[in-house]
C-alpha cells in the first residue's frame, strides 16, 4: 500500500458529521437494489466506503444530499466494475450492453425488468432531474456519453494488448473518469446551475481539467495493482512505465510529480476565476453557485487521495482478476428477470 505521504497537495480534506450515517444509508440502498447480492461483493461493497469518499467531496452537505450523493459515486464504481472485471471487457460486449442505460439517462425512469444498474440509477436521477434544466440534462448525459465512449477505447487497448501514449493515455482518461458527470451533480449540490458564461471562461475550464486530472491521475497512484491484476493498461503509473520509458519506481515518482504540478495549476487558474466573475457582474446568487462548485473541485482533489489511499477497493483483489471473472463481481447489466 503506497504512503499517503506520497503526494502533498494544496488543499485541506474536510469531513462530513453524516458520514457514517450515508455510508450505512447506502449498504442498505445497494442491496435493495440488486446492486450487490452476493456475501463476497457485499463485503467488497461495504469496505470499498463510498459514503465516506462522498463526505470528503461533499463536507457541508445536507444528510440527505449526502445519502443521495453517495448512491451516485456507488453508481459509477460499479458500472466501471462491469468492464474491469466483469463481462464486458470488449468494446462491443460494453456497448451492447450498456445501450438499455441511454432511455434512463434521458428520462430518470427505468422500465420493468430492467438491469439492477439500469434501476438504481433511475432513483438517482429521479431525484436529481426534477431540480435541473433541460439544458443541464442535456449537458449531463453529454459527459455520461463521452465517459462510455472512453471505456471503448480504453478496452480496445487492453484487448489488443497495447500502450496508449502519453497524450492518448490523458486526453481519454479525463473521459473515463466520470469525473464531469460529477461535477455537474456538484451543481444541483451547489443548489444552482453555473453560468453558461463563467462555465466556458478560459480559467474555470483550466480549473475543471486541472481537477480532473489531480482527481483521476490520484486514482491510478493507488490503483494500478488492482488494474495491472485485471489486465488494464490505461494507468498513469503503467503508461509512464511502458516499454523503454520508466522503471516502475521511476513512473510511481513521476506520477506523483505530476499531480503536484497539476494542483499548482489548479491554484494559479483559480487566481484568474475572481476577473471573470466582476466582469460578467453575477448576481449573489449565481456567484455563491460558482464558490461552492469551485470548492467541490478542491474536494474532489483532497477526497480522492484521501480516500484512494485508505479503501480496500485497491488494496483487496483478485490477483488473477485478468483470466477470470472475480467472485465479487455481479453481473449488474443484466436485465432482471
Amino acid at each position: 500500500m503506497l504512503s499517503p505521504q506520497l503526494l502533498s497537495l494544496p488543499f485541506p480534506i474536510r469531513t462530513n458529521p453524516h458520514d457514517a450515517a450515508a455510508e450505512q444509508n447506502l449498504c442498505g440502498w445497494a442491496r435493495r437494489m440488486g446492486l450487490v447480492r452476493t456475501p463476497e461483493a457485499g463485503a467488497r461493497f461495504d469496505a470499498a466506503r463510498f459514503g465516506i469518499f462522498s463526505g470528503y467531496v461533499h463536507p457541508d452537505a445536507s444528510p440527505g444530499r449526502l445519502a443521495l450523493y453517495s448512491k451516485w459515486m456507488a453508481w459509477q464504481f460499479l458500472a466501471d466494475d462491469q468492464y474491469a472485471d466483469g463481462s464486458y471487457r470488449t468494446a462491443e460486449s460494453w456497448q451492447s450492453a450498456t445501450d438499455h442505460l441511454w432511455p434512463v439517462f434521458a428520462t430518470g425512469q427505468a422500465p420493468e425488468g430492467a438491469s439492477a444498474l439500469a434501476r438504481g440509477l433511475a432513483d438517482i436521477l429521479g431525484a436529481v432531474y426534477p431540480d435541473m434544466s433541460a439544458r443541464w440534462r442535456e449537458r449531463f448525459v453529454e459527459h455520461a456519453q463521452e465517459t462510455f465512449r472512453a471505456v471503448v477505447a480504453e478496452n480496445q487497448r487492453r484487448h489488443q494488448r497495447t500502450s496508449a501514449t502519453v497524450e492518448e493515455y490523458v486526453v481519454n482518461r479525463r473521459a473515463v473518469s466520470s469525473v464531469l458527470p460529477c461535477l455537474a451533480i456538484d451543481e444541483f449540490m451547489a443548489g444552482g446551475e453555473l453560468p453558461e458564461d463563467v462555465r466556458l471562461s478560459g480559467p474555470y475550464q483550466r480549473l475543471v481539467q486541472a481537477a480532473t486530472d489531480v482527481a483521476a491521475w490520484t486514482n491510478d497512484l493507488y490503483s494500478w495493482p488492482k488494474e495491472e491484476a485485471a489486465g488494464e493498461v490505461d494507468n498513469l503509473v503503467l503508461v509512464l512505465e511502458s516499454p523503454g520509458r520508466l522503471t516502475r519506481r521511476e513512473a510511481i515518482d513521476a506520477a506523483a510529480r505530476w499531480i503536484t504540478e497539476r494542483a499548482d495549476d489548479f491554484v494559479t487558474a483559480q487566481q484568474a476565476l475572481p476577473a471573470v466573475l466582476e466582469a460578467l457582474s453575477l448576481d449573489r446568487d449565481a456567484r455563491r453557485t460558482v464558490a461552492r462548485c469551485v470548492s467541490s473541485m478542491r474536494n474532489w482533489m483532497a477526497g480522492t487521495w484521501k480516500w484512494s489511499s485508505e479503501s480496500a477497493r485497491y488494496t483487496t483483489f483478485d490477483p488473477d482478476a485478468a483470466g477470470r471473472i472475480p467472485a465479487y463481481i455481479d453481473d449488474l447489466l443484466r436485465p432482471s428477470l
